[in-house]
């Protein structure tokens, strides 16, 4: 996450005018993977020392970007929040029971007090019901398309969600707009992806990529562990206790140490 930062925040600096198509998909998907190795591990952390005391917490994050539709997103993102909002504002408005209006209604405005629960700005209050938007375009017709064609849902989930994210980070609806329309309409900037284009950066992005739950599911469906006779998970904490080291002299090598959630 750190590693991934030090690009989106740099990037995001810029003036959104100086940002061309390349460096706002640059932006955009660093971001997107700094946002969830930051509170993903964050939770992890939370949940090991927990452990270390004798309590036991659920997971909080279930490899949200292999999801093949907006609500399978939310059931694996964040699992805490959006349980504590199905539980306690969802249900007792009525949930799904009292009719297909009344469904969407509880929909939109749970996913607006989500977006309160962020912060009091423009940005959340949109990201909430943007996020409301798609759950209920889903319910209507297009989850039921998607189903058909799981290639395309995926790439569709994930996009939606970046352009949430852009949502999420901007400062305000203008730059959000404008940000999202440099990732599509095709104009270059003052500044280019080769700016930003440096070892770590293509290093650490890899690895969110792999880590991000594209190689986990697919050794689960296949059982690989299982089958290794657990050559395998031996082999996996060796390989992760070498991360740990490297990101433990990482860490006292460099200052630079963001951490988003804190506001939260």
């Amino acid at each position: 996450a750190n590693s991934l930062a030090e690009v989106a925040d740099a990037i995001w600096a810029l003036e959104i005018g100086r940002i061309g198509a390349g460096l706002a998909w640059m932006g955009a998907l660093t971001y997107s993977l700094q946002l969830y190795f930051d509170f993903s591990g964050y939770s992890d952390m939370a949940i090991g020392l927990g452990k270390l005391f004798g309590f036991r917490f659920k997971e909080n994050f279930n490899y949200p970007y292999v999801s093949a539709s907006v609500q399978e997103f939310w059931r694996r993102w964040h699992i805490s929040l959006s349980s504590w909002f199905r539980d306690y504002v969802y249900i007792p408005l009525g949930g799904s029971r009292e009719g297909t209006a009344k469904t969407y209604r509880n929909l939109i405005l749970v996913f607006f007090l989500t977006g309160v629960w962020h912060g009091a700005n423009w940005t959340f209050f949109v990201w909430g019901l943007y996020h409301a938007f798609w759950l209920v375009l889903e319910r209507l017709f297009l989850g039921e398309w998607l189903k058909k064609h799981r290639v395309i849902s995926h790439i569709y989930t994930l996009l939606a969600v970046m352009v949430g994210w852009i949502l999420f980070r901007s400062d305000s609806i203008g730059d959000a707009l404008t940000f999202v329309g440099q990732l599509f309409a095709g104009r270059s900037g003052d500044e280019t992806v080769f700016s930003f284009l440096t070892l770590k950066w293509f290093a650490a992005f890899a690895a969110a990529v792999v880590g991000s739950g594209i190689l986990q599911r697919w050794a689960e469906k296949r059982g690989l562990k299982e089958k290794s006779g657990g050559l395998l998970v031996a082999a996996e904490r060796i390989f992760l206790l070498m991360v740990l080291v490297l990101c433990l002299i990482s860490l006292m090598s460099n200052s630079y140490n963001p951490f988003i959630y804190f506001r939260f």
